[in-house]
């Protein structure tokens, strides 16, 4: 049995804390495995707190045999200025990524298909979430989330803390929304460079085990990665 869980996001330090940063998804498998094969395990970091207000991007974690995904974890994306993004922001127990939007409420869509995370295209908003593949987009700022085949780190930050490791988006100093969480594939990054300011979108997670047991909503910390043989 392999039980992954993915990391929190960091949450919002403006208007008394209006919004948190979203949680990480828990994923539950079984699977058989042989004697001598090696598993290869990222565990996802939270998000920070941005010294501006909004969150960066929490990491997810993964489990690897051989160069591919056993099961994987979402992190939960990072808390926006004033529009909290409920529906999306929690890590995803569907491959998909969640969506974010921009100041206008157009769509910035995560990521599918294992791919990183979207960005507002304007330049005025925070970066993707790393997939499994690719790495996040960028927006205001060259912060994306890298992808865990191009080493999972989180996107770099402008004036405030780094986004987690496993994928988290990044996010630049002005407030540009919160970053996208790490995953199989990226959560989207919030927008925009002002209020309205949207949180990012929830990594999605992937599970290729038996007998699974998938919950979204319930990773408030660092995520996690327990194996117990059966």
């Amino acid at each position: 049995s392999i039980e992954v869980m993915g990391a929190k996001g960091g949450d919002s330090v403006y208007n008394n804390n209006l919004c948190d940063g979203g949680t990480g998804a828990l994923m539950q498998g079984e699977f058989v495995l042989n004697e001598g094969e090696v598993l290869t395990i990222l565990v996802g970091q939270m998000g920070d707190s941005g010294n501006v207000g909004c969150g960066t991007g929490g990491g997810g974690s993964f489990v690897i045999l051989a160069g591919t995904p056993l099961i994987v974890a979402g992190g939960g994306g990072g808390a926006g200025l004033d529009q909290c993004n409920t529906a999306n922001i929690d890590g995803r127990i569907t491959t998909a990524g969640g969506n974010s939007y921009d100041n206008s409420g157009n769509l910035i869509s995560g990521g599918t298909s294992g791919n990183g995370g979207g960005a507002m295209s304007s330049s005025q908003g925070s970066s993707g979430g790393g997939g499994f593949y690719t790495n996040g987009s960028n927006s205001y700022g060259s912060y994306h989330g890298y992808s865990y085949l191009n080493g999972g780190q989180g996107g770099g930050v402008d004036s405030s803390g780094p986004a987690g490791f496993g994928g988290g988006g990044g996010i630049h100093g002005n407030h540009t929304g919160g970053g996208g969480g790490g995953g199989y594939s990226g959560g989207a990054g919030g927008g925009n460079y002002n209020t309205p300011s949207y949180g990012g979108g929830g990594g999605g997670s992937y599970n290729f085990g038996a007998s699974q047991n998938n919950s979204s909503g319930l990773g408030t910390g660092h995520g996690y990665v327990v194996i117990d043989k059966l």
